[in-house]
């Protein structure tokens, strides 16, 4: 398609534009309390730094959106409007690695998806999650296999289901016999195994 990325620009520049009017022209708060209790949880993080390893908050999206939750809820939608801007990316990366005639369709299906619009303008940990998997699966597709499977192994600390996620990866590695690559996968419990460790006095302290 000719123009393509000025093309994509656009779109992306039209979403954030329309984001941010959104935000300061309406005042909801996504779709379940589950937001606003993110929100809370990354608040009050650095008055109550055990809140950074609180596991219900999930750690990694409480340590990243933080900052913008200073600003109040706008601030952590603003982090939202700015996860899905740069899943828009990895959407349109992907979609020319795999050689789609049309990659831009995806970006815009992705956005006309109804639960895309009410998570962007939440607390919830949706668009980071979706920002952690985009991104490894287009790692994997540049065959930077170590990188994608450390990416993913930190999941289950953005959302839960990461859990499924690493099971599905660690599936998909086995029936190829790719069975060195697999402790990749459990760097992320390692890392967050010994910094909670310090803090909790348990190694456990994940699962308990």
């Amino acid at each position: 398609m000719k123009h393509e990325k000025q093309v994509a620009i656009l779109l992306l520049l039209l979403y954030f534009l329309g984001c941010i009017y959104l935000i300061f022209n309406f005042n909801g708060v996504g779709t379940e309390a589950d937001s606003i209790t993110h929100f809370l949880i990354a608040k009050y993080a650095p008055q109550h730094p055990e809140l950074f390893l609180d596991h219900w908050g999930k750690p990694i999206f409480t340590l990243l959106s933080s900052p913008f939750a200073q600003f109040g809820f706008k601030g952590i939608q603003f982090f939202n409007v700015l996860c899905v801007g740069f899943n828009l990316y990895l959407i349109f990366r992907i979609g020319k690695q795999l050689a789609f005639k049309w990659p831009l369709l995806a970006c815009l299906f992705y956005l006309l998806f109804p639960l895309s619009l009410s998570t962007t303008l939440s607390g919830l940990t949706e668009p980071l999650m979706a920002a952690f998997l985009l991104g490894s699966l287009l790692l994997m597709l540049q065959n930077k296999e170590a990188f994608a499977l450390l990416l993913i192994s930190f999941t289950p600390f953005i959302r839960s289901e990461g859990l499924v996620i690493i099971l599905t990866f660690a599936f998909f590695q086995s029936m190829n016999g790719k069975w060195k690559s697999l402790p990749y996968l459990l760097v992320g419990h390692f890392v967050f195994t010994l910094v909670g460790a310090f803090y909790f006095k348990d190694f456990l302290w994940v699962f308990n």
